[in-house]
């Protein structure tokens, strides 16, 4: 059964105002204007962003909340679309926190960490198709992430809007699902992630930071992040003997923010043993007046990691 959670727009307006005082033209970019989707089908799970406006020359994080009331179903992926051009990610993510202090449908600007200060909160499954963040990872067959009723969830959406005008624009996120007796293992995101770091105004900089899990995981994919600012990303897996392998390494491109190169080990997963050591290193050159913070630039090793049933994440 499809379920949809579906809100009205809430804005409308073509022109609105700044703190001047003078009208600021309002651009639609929702998705009744050219943004391709699937259809969904009666037994995807579809989450639905309301429209909103993304201010002219801001990056944006707004945020969904709800429950999910089904009964339980197997996620075999996840697709989050949005106006492509301006949109960074769609997310799904869980989280503890309970309806009575954040009730369902409560929708609010998440750009700063402290707004979304929750219980728990880690995605529920990765992105495996979309068009704002189409990492094109596939989960073989047999292979699913458990969807429970009562998860509470928090539906994400990014914009970068490097524009004068302001950007109304909304989100859609479309997860597959399976029959949860046809499921071979369950799979949950693996991340190494830090949000407490600064990068000066015209500035190079390094960040390095170790990780260790406290389980045996078969590794689907790797993948680094990094957003404009990226110069190089490298992450290493380190043995108790201090033996040190490379697993994924780029000099990194603008345009991987949002498709970054991945290392698909679907047909021979790697085994991530216990006590190992992952040490992720971001190197950044902020070219900006500014300095640099989390999320406007983020340092995040990512994989798909089976057996797992929620997400394991190494983070600040």
């Amino acid at each position: 059964m499809r379920t949809a959670l579906l809100l009205p727009s809430l804005l409308a307006a073509c022109t609105g105002g700044n703190d001047t005082g003078e009208p600021v033209n309002v651009v639609d970019l929702t998705m009744t204007e050219g943004v391709e989707y699937p259809t969904p089908t009666a037994t995807d799970i579809v989450w639905e962003m309301p429209a909103y406006e993304v201010p002219a020359y801001s990056d944006t994080q707004m945020c969904l909340a709800g429950t999910y009331t089904g009964p339980d179903v197997a996620l075999v992926g996840f697709g989050g679309y949005q106006q492509l051009e301006y949109g960074h990610h769609v997310l799904i993510l869980g989280t503890s926190t309970p309806a009575a202090d954040v009730p369902d449908g409560t929708f609010f600007d998440c750009t700063e960490t402290q707004d979304l200060d929750m219980e728990s909160l880690e995605p529920i499954i990765l992105p495996t198709a979309g068009n704002g963040e189409a990492f094109g990872m596939v989960l073989p067959t047999g292979i699913a992430t458990k969807l429970r009723t009562g998860q509470r969830w928090i539906l994400q959406v990014h914009n970068v809007n490097t524009t004068a005008d302001a950007l109304r624009v909304n989100a859609i996120g479309i997860a597959p699902t399976m029959p949860v007796d046809d499921v071979v293992e369950w799979a949950a995101p693996w991340t190494t992630n830090r949000t407490g770091f600064e990068i000066p105004a015209h500035e190079s900089q390094t960040l390095t930071f170790d990780c260790t899990f406290n389980a045996e995981y078969n590794m689907l994919y790797l993948m680094g992040h990094m957003h404009e600012w990226g110069t190089h990303f490298k992450l290493e897996q380190i043995e108790e003997d201090g033996t040190a392998t490379t697993r994924y390494e780029e000099e990194w491109d603008p345009a991987y923010r949002d498709t970054p190169p991945i290392v698909d080990m679907t047909t021979a997963p790697l085994v991530a043993p216990v006590g190992a050591t992952w040490r992720t290193t971001c190197e950044w050159f902020n070219d900006t007046d500014e300095a640099l913070t989390f999320p406007g630039e983020m340092c995040a090793a990512v994989s798909m990691v089976y057996p797992l049933l929620t997400a394991d994440i190494c983070s600040d």
